[in-house]
């Protein structure tokens, strides 16, 4: 395959998956368009020690914040049973101590469901972002499952000014839209990417256009799509 496409992703990728683009003769561009910052103190601290047994997570972030207040303030966690999304944070979750993964799924209103199919679950502790959608603490409410929801993570979006014609656009989570769209349009003629359903349904609901989505979470399924894409588009 010989193209072009100037493919821009809304996150730095890996340096292997962004390597492997260009040797497929990808022009790509990678930027930050959120950064992160963690919630360490006395009060996040207290939440992960009166946690309950079961907790839930839906973004590598909302571990990596966990991890951080875990080892700062020299926490020791009771045992917990451990709900997450696939991907990237599942391998985050599988480096928790005292911790079994209990269920995987590759969005979060699949992984409420599998919640609400354990009866004997009654309350979960919810570790996420200031950012994070409603569908998984709603799928539990109506269930009558208690959600404690702990916020160890701020997402701050960094908007950029793209000045070149963009072929292909890479989306990772529903923020990365919202910052993107701050200073920048999506040519009817660019082709989007997301990371998953939760993400293609909010650029849905932003701007009314259909997404191609990854079959998993991960950064190297995204690119798979992107050629999978562009081997149709020019045979």
């Amino acid at each position: 395959m010989i193209t072009q496409a100037t493919i821009l992703s809304t996150k730095k990728l890996l340096p292997a998956v962004k390597n492997d683009l260009q040797q497929h003769h990808f022009n790509v561009i990678d930027e930050s368009f959120i950064s992160f910052k963690n919630i360490v103190n006395f009060e996040k601290s207290s939440c992960i020690n009166v946690a309950d047994e079961v907790i839930v997570f839906t973004s590598v972030n909302a571990v990596k914040a966990y991890i951080e207040n875990v080892q700062h303030f020299f926490i020791a966690p009771t045992y917990k049973r451990v709900y997450c999304l696939s991907g990237q944070t599942l391998i985050a979750a599988k480096q928790l101590s005292n911790i079994t993964i209990e269920g995987v799924a590759e969005n979060a209103l699949a992984l409420a469901r599998l919640i609400t199919a354990d009866k004997n679950i009654e309350a979960v502790t919810f570790f996420c972002g200031d950012h994070r959608r409603d569908d998984l603490q709603h799928h539990l409410q109506q269930n009558n499952v208690l959600v404690n929801e702990v916020v160890l993570y701020e997402s701050i979006l960094t908007p950029l000014s793209i000045n070149e014609p963009i072929d292909g656009l890479l989306f990772f989570s529903p923020s990365a839209i919202d910052s993107y769209l701050l200073k920048n349009t999506i040519a009817a003629v660019t082709a989007c990417f997301c990371i998953g359903d939760t993400t293609a349904q909010h650029l849905q609901q932003k701007i009314a256009r259909q997404a191609i989505v990854a079959a998993q979470p991960s950064q190297e399924a995204i690119a798979t799509c992107v050629y999978q894409f562009y081997n149709k588009k020019i045979a």
